[in-house]
């Protein structure tokens, strides 16, 4: 196996295997420590609960698309040795646009949800 590829291979497993691990097993305690931490998820036990689920929900996707993007990336052409470093830019940056849009989608819903607690 190409040495690029293996280093790709670790890194989307790591991150992939840390965010399967959020998904089946949230923290369940409000804390200060790990999980989705923002003001409005620690408002309460119940924010907590959710925004711990509607995170890793949304998380869990993220991956897939990374890991789509690099074997598409591969397929054109791409030279994991000679593009490493484009390949792992374009990758953090799926990353990150991921977790921006879980940000904006959990912050909306748990907003939605605090202001309207009878309706969900």
């Amino acid at each position: 196996m190409e040495n690029g590829l293996k280093e790709i291979l670790v890194i989307d497993l790591a991150i992939s295997l840390l965010i399967v691990l959020f998904y089946f097993f949230p923290p369940k305690e409000l804390n200060s420590i790990y999980g989705y931490r923002t003001k409005r998820s620690t408002k309460d036990q119940k924010s907590w609960n959710f925004a711990q689920k509607h995170s890793s929900q949304i998380m869990i996707y993220i991956p897939f698309f990374v890991i789509f993007s690099q074997i598409l990336m591969i397929l054109s052409g791409a030279d994991v040795q000679e593009d490493f470093s484009f390949i792992i830019n374009i990758s953090i940056s799926i990353y990150i646009i991921g977790f921006i849009a879980c940000f904006i989608s959990t912050e909306s819903a748990l907003k939605k949800k605090q202001e309207n607690p009878d309706e969900n």
